[in-house]
């Protein structure tokens, strides 16, 4: 490449990095206006403001619980499978059948720990790290 290139490169990524942070507004400070270096998203990752939006409007218009009679129930439930059919899509599953959701990740994450385990005989080799997510839990969740 030349020194040309290089530079029209460097601009575009510049523009571009700078366009999608705009997207997420707690990117550069906290409510307080401390301005913030992200190192490990968990519990703590950073909201688009769309969502923040869309979410803000469900919880408003469609606060009902899934599973019931009423129209916003029914709006929930289908928020909630336009999400999924969303998520399929971007990891190109192939059903919203597989796709998954929670309160959190660790709330699946405990979930999904807690039923393995209820599969487990005690002669499982379950090979873990000190950076496995708590929520594994597999020395309180593995069968004995």
């Amino acid at each position: 490449m030349t020194q040309k290139e290089v530079q029209a490169s460097e601009s575009t990524t510049t523009k571009m990095h700078q366009a999608i942070r705009r997207e997420f507004p707690r990117a550069d400070a906290d409510a307080n206006g401390r301005r913030r270096i992200f190192f490990e998203n968990g519990a703590g990752s950073l909201v688009l403001q769309r969502a923040v939006e869309a979410e803000a409007k469900a919880r408003l218009d469609y606060s009902a619980n899934v599973d019931g009679p009423f129209w916003e129930s029914k709006m929930n439930e289908e928020i909630i499978l336009d999400g999924r059919k969303a998520v399929r899509d971007f990891l190109n599953a192939p059903s919203e059948d597989c796709i998954i959701s929670g309160e959190s990740a660790t709330s699946i994450l405990f979930s999904l720990s807690y039923a393995l385990s209820r599969e487990m005989t005690g002669n499982e080799n379950i090979v873990t790290t000190e950076y496995e997510h708590y929520a594994m839990g597999w020395n309180s969740n593995s069968a004995a």
